[in-house]
């Protein structure tokens, strides 16, 4: 790939050997490149054809680590007038390398303007972009994830503090059932507890059955 100088003077040569005349409104739309980019301090310019003003600026890029192109129009010249041109994918590249880190930069310098409220007024929002878009099962394993990380975060003392509301409601709740209701209640719970142990023995014998079928297997 041509370095911008290398580029601006085989361009200039190509103008002349087709007697394009440079300004020329009937050859196309004249475009003002800067030698040095203009965030660099340049001031520097020469006239270029649309399509030739995109390569240039896409090139210039490469060489001053820096996004230097207007993202809209130059995609829409690479993926038109441009397509397939001389080093057509790798002006792709570049394209695609310093326009995601454009928008970076953007979105970094907009944080940056941000009060503390907005910043957490916009990461609700995100939040809540996120969450529409998971499925049912997703949001629980979130869900799940999140208090497992909140838990472990707290002390003894922190999680005692939290448990103690809802241990005092469950007495109260306790308290407030009659006889038959708390006896329904230890069924239910019986129930429950017998249910889990099955659960975990169905699994070790099958964790069993599978550890004696493959070392079957290894035997054969």
């Amino acid at each position: 790939m041509y370095t911008t100088k290398e580029f601006r003077t085989r361009i200039c040569s190509y103008y002349e050997e087709n007697g394009i005349v440079v300004g020329d409104p009937s050859e196309g739309n004249w475009e003002r490149a800067h030698v040095v980019p203009q965030c660099k301090g340049g001031t520097e310019t020469v006239l270029l054809l649309h399509g030739h003003h995109c390569y240039h600026d896409l090139i210039q890029s490469k060489e001053y680590n820096h996004p230097c192109f207007f993202a809209g129009t130059t995609r829409a010249w690479l993926y038109g007038e441009g397509f397939l041109c001389e080093h057509w994918f790798e002006l792709v590249e570049l394209y695609e390398y310093y326009s995601s880190r454009h928008s970076t930069r953007i979105a970094a310098d907009r944080w940056a303007t941000l009060t503390p409220e907005e910043r957490s007024a916009e990461m609700s929002r995100r939040q809540n972009i996120h969450w529409t878009t998971m499925t049912p099962e997703e949001r629980s394993a979130e869900m799940g994830r999140r208090v497992s990380e909140g838990w472990a975060q707290t002390t003894p003392e922190e999680r005692r503090a939290a448990l103690a509301p809802a241990h005092a409601a469950n007495k109260a709740r306790w308290a407030a059932m009659t006889p038959e209701e708390r006896s329904a209640q230890m069924r239910r719970c019986q129930a429950g507890r017998k249910a889990k142990v099955r659960a975990e023995r169905a699994l070790r014998s099958l964790g069993a059955d599978l550890h004696g079928a493959m070392w079957a297997d290894e035997a054969v």
